[in-house]
């Protein structure tokens, strides 16, 4: 499909009256010049239409460094900095987890970071800073090898379009809660030959889980993490780039619930980088502030949508190609007093298929009759791929690290998937994956053990997997 093309062409056509003739009309005799006039353009039909996206000036200003921390588990895991530019405040973290971190700036504010002493870290305690080093990057630098002919496009107008973030009201105070840790985004297709770009932004938790939903078993149990992941903004361009439509995360009432919003807000100076500020501590947004901190100074973060979920990928997809995020959110929640379990601690899979209208546990019986439920039973999971493919998503199942260990080896038993809703469900499971998160010198890496399990797909009532 990547290879599809086709050609269009627009024709045009010229009459032209030699001089001293009149215009060829019904009747005339004297019929001067006619030409013909064409213009081909060569389309490539997947996934999209190609896009043209004009010469970006914005900077990415890269830190390379290295933090080393007490193994205090209640410690701030890094330190916090921030870039003082005349209308706003940037924010950024320096995790012990990673050595690279990314903030974009308009060519005016990297402009003024060079001439001025901008960038401030502040002290903690608990770790101190080896190394550090900074670069000014043009962000229209090509970073992708070619393997999709309109790759290069959609990143590109994913930086050009990607939204300055106001923090809470409460986090000017609160400055480890919540944070944002990356940002990705999604070409998807719009009308006709347009695209839209839909940006997914990362958090380490969020605040105010809703008390029906189960908390943090809730995440775990549909979406394998504790981290809270909101889609934020989306822009719709034709192919030349014109923009014809935003839209963002906002909230149906007072921060309450969710809403798809039309975009009404301001602008940085000077760009396409619209400004969003948080309004709730379940994160979502809103196009114009909401207190006179937010209106009195723009503190917030601007982060450089650095990874790409393609078609299928379930958004969650990124946390677990980027483990040191579900660290990060772990050691926020050990702080607050609200981690269940570590993350580590747990058997994941990733189902792949369709689920409307039903609720669904994930179960795990061994041999020996322990029967474990996803989100330790408090919880369930009803949709698949939400706010983008709705296609595959992660859920989890508490599990030790030493069972973990053991699975299909010592340890065996079944997995199978009970309905908790029967009207109109619709749920089929196309493919089964199944993972583990393990330590190695002190960081979590994704381990893939599915070829211990043998499962057999279809029809959710008669899917099953023994291991």
């Amino acid at each position: 499909m990547d290879k599809s093309w086709y050609i269009k062409a627009f024709c045009f056509l010229d009459l032209r009256n030699n001089h001293g003739d009149s215009w060829p009309i019904m009747g005339h005799q004297r019929f001067g010049t006619i030409r013909l006039s064409c213009l081909a353009a060569l389309f490539v039909s997947a996934p999209l239409s190609v896009v043209y996206a004009a010469p970006n000036p914005d900077q990415i200003l890269q830190f390379e460094y290295e933090v080393v921390c007490d193994p205090d588990p209640m410690a701030f895991p890094g330190l916090t900095g921030s870039i003082e530019l005349p209308d706003r405040q940037i924010r950024f973290e320096l995790l012990k987890y990673i050595n690279k971190m990314q903030v974009l700036l308009p060519a005016q504010a990297s402009e003024f970071l060079i001439g001025n002493n901008a960038i401030r870290l502040d002290p903690n305690p608990a770790c101190q800073l080896i190394s550090l080093s900074h670069a000014l990057v043009p962000a229209g630098v090509s970073t992708h090898s070619g393997s999709s002919p309109n790759a290069e496009f959609y990143r590109q107008l994913a930086i050009r379009h990607s939204p300055f973030l106001v923090v809470r009201t409460d986090q000017y105070r609160n400055r480890l809660t919540d944070l944002p840790l990356a940002l990705a985004y999604s070409a998807l297709r719009g009308r006709g030959e347009n695209v839209r770009i839909r940006y997914t932004i990362y958090f380490t938790n969020e605040d105010k889980l809703p008390p029906l939903g189960g908390g943090l078993d809730a995440l775990l149990t549909r979406y394998g993490r504790h981290a809270d992941v909101e889609w934020i903004y989306e822009v719709e361009v034709d192919p030349l780039s014109n923009v014809v439509a935003r839209k963002f995360h906002g909230d149906w009432w007072l921060g309450i619930g969710h809403s798809k919003s039309k975009f009404e807000g301001s602008f940085l100076p000077g760009t396409d980088h619209p400004v969003l500020y948080n309004e709730s501590r379940h994160n979502v947004f809103d196009d114009h502030p909401h207190s006179n901190r937010q209106k009195k100074r723009r503190v917030g973060y601007h982060l450089v949508p650095a990874y790409e979920i393609p078609h299928p990928n379930a958004r969650d997809q990124i946390l677990f190609d980027q483990p040191w995020m579900l660290e990060a959110s772990d050691a926020e929640c050990r702080r607050e007093g609200k981690l269940p379990r570590p993350i580590e601690d747990h058997l994941f899979v990733l189902i792949s298929g369709e689920l409307r209208d039903a609720a669904v546990l994930t179960e795990v019986t061994t041999l020996d009759g322990t029967v474990r439920t996803s989100g330790f039973g408090k919880g369930r999971f009803d949709r698949l791929g939400e706010d983008l493919w709705m296609h595959e998503s992660y859920t989890s199942i508490p599990f030790d690290g030493t069972s973990l260990l053991g699975l299909g080896d010592l340890i065996h038993g079944q997995v199978r998937f009970p309905l908790l809703s029967m009207d109109r469900t619709a749920f089929k499971i196309d493919s089964l994956r199944f993972f583990r998160l393990v330590r190695e010198n002190g960081r979590l890496r994704n381990e893939e053990i599915t070829d211990r399990f043998t499962c057999r797909t279809g029809n959710v009532l008669s899917a099953y997997c023994s291991f």
